[in-house]
């Protein structure tokens, strides 16, 4: 608490300084007593286990810890009535392992890895080539002057054209 109240001094005296001085900050700011405060709540001078020049060493805790490191009996105890048995295998131990590992290599490897190989195989049809192919083409043919789709690309002599009955026949069906 004293190093807010240090800090908000310190801030105040620091505004009113600046808006002393600056005449551009004496017209746009208002001589108001400004409060900054700091960004932490709190500040710790000291750890908790540090004590002049020697470190304290709580034994009780620290047994605490190396028994929350341990495994828990239920995931490798067949006879805790919390064990769950994964199926994979009669030995607890190796069921659990086998357990993660199966997870693991499934979304891992199979659910991110197997998407992105397939996303980044080659084309398979052939369209994006197709594509650049035309566009050489009709920029080599803009560049020469020709136009873009040749007039006699069918030989007109080979074109069968329906008569005019069976195309006024045509015209009716589909127009209904």
């Amino acid at each position: 608490m004293a190093a807010l109240a240090r800090g908000t001094q310190i801030g105040s005296r620091l505004m009113t300084f600046l808006q002393r001085n600056s005449p551009r900050l004496k017209t746009h700011i208002p001589a108001l007593p400004v409060r900054i405060y700091s960004s932490t709540s709190k500040k710790v001078n000291q750890s908790e286990y540090i004590t002049g020049k020697r470190t304290e060493v709580d034994e009780e805790r620290i047994q605490e810890i190396i028994r929350e490191g341990e495994k828990a009996p239920s995931l490798t105890d067949p006879n805790d009535p919390s064990y769950v048995s994964h199926g994979f295998s009669d030995d607890p131990y190796i069921d659990l392992w086998s357990y993660r590992l199966i997870f693991f290599v499934a979304f891992s490897l199979i659910m991110v890895i197997g998407p992105l190989y397939i996303h980044y195989l080659p084309e398979s049809n052939g369209r994006l080539w197709a594509r650049r192919e035309a566009e050489l083409v009709i920029a080599e043919r803009r560049k020469k002057g020709l136009p873009l789709i040749k007039a006699d690309l069918c030989n007109p002599e080979k074109l069968v054209l329906p008569s005019d009955e069976e195309e006024e026949r045509l015209y009716k069906k589909v127009m209904g």
